[in-house]
C-alpha cells in the first residue's frame, strides 16, 4: 500500500473514531437530561471542582450536597 493510500486510511479511521465519540457524547447528555428530569441529584460546579482538588490530594472529602437539597433551590 503506498504512503498516500496509508494516510488516507489512517484519517478516515480517525473521522469514524470522532464520529462516534461525538455519538457517544450526545447520547450521554441525553441521559443525562433525562435523569435529571426524573429527580437526579444535581451538583454546582464549584462544589465539584473543590471536591476533586481535595481528592487529587489525596484527601478524603465528603461528597458534595446536591444542588436540589439546599435551602431556596427549586
Amino acid at each position: 500500500m503506498s504512503a498516500q493510500k496509508t494516510i488516507q486510511a489512517e484519517k478516515l479511521a480517525m473521522r469514524r473514531s470522532k464520529e462516534e465519540l461525538t455519538q457517544e457524547f450526545v447520547h450521554e447528555a441525553l441521559a443525562a437530561d433525562a435523569a435529571i428530569e426524573k429527580g437526579a441529584a444535581i451538583y454546582r460546579a464549584e462544589d465539584v471542582h473543590l471536591w476533586l482538588k481535595r481528592l487529587a490530594q489525596n484527601r478524603r472529602p465528603a461528597r458534595p450536597k446536591s444542588w436540589r437539597n439546599q435551602p431556596g433551590q427549586l
